[in-house]
């Protein structure tokens, strides 16, 4: 068997044994307006992202992310002026009163870990070289006109 074969086979075989670093963003604890903002203590090693909008720009607030180790507050809290923040071990962003949560990733702890995380990861660049190689022949060979 190719090693590209492997990858692949462990890659999609990965998810029925329970490997939990394959899990690509899970979503550890979110606020909704008009609830009690809560916090939670984080469950493994992972990085975490707010995932919360401006609602005056319409942009992405705080996509920096965060490694936040295991038994690390997660969540939302009040300030004590009324303000709405996010807050992951270190780091406290003032947020407004809108939908957010936090989302992490898994970090790869064990040596069968890391290897399905870089299988997983190969087998998705291939798929996207696949799918745009038709766009991208096109592109070269039209110049980009329609024929």
């Amino acid at each position: 068997m190719s090693r590209r074969a492997a990858f692949l086979l462990l890659s999609l075989l990965s998810p029925l044994g329970g490997c939990r670093a394959l899990v690509r963003e899970g979503e550890a604890i979110a606020y909704r307006p008009g609830t009690v903002p809560a916090t939670a203590t984080a469950k493994c090693d992972a990085t975490y992202t707010l995932d919360a909008v401006n609602p005056n720009t319409n942009t992405k607030y705080g996509r920096d992310t965060v490694d936040i180790p295991k038994g690390a507050t997660v969540g939302f809290r009040r300030e004590p002026d009324g303000s709405l923040v996010a807050l992951a071990g270190e780091k406290v962003v003032t947020i407004p009163d809108e939908p957010a949560a936090w989302r992490y990733t898994p970090a790869p702890v064990t040596r069968w870990d890391r290897f399905s995380v870089a299988a997983r990861d190969a087998c998705e660049s291939a798929a996207t070289a696949v799918i745009l190689m038709p766009f991208i022949l096109w592109q070269v060979v039209t110049g980009g006109e329609v024929p």
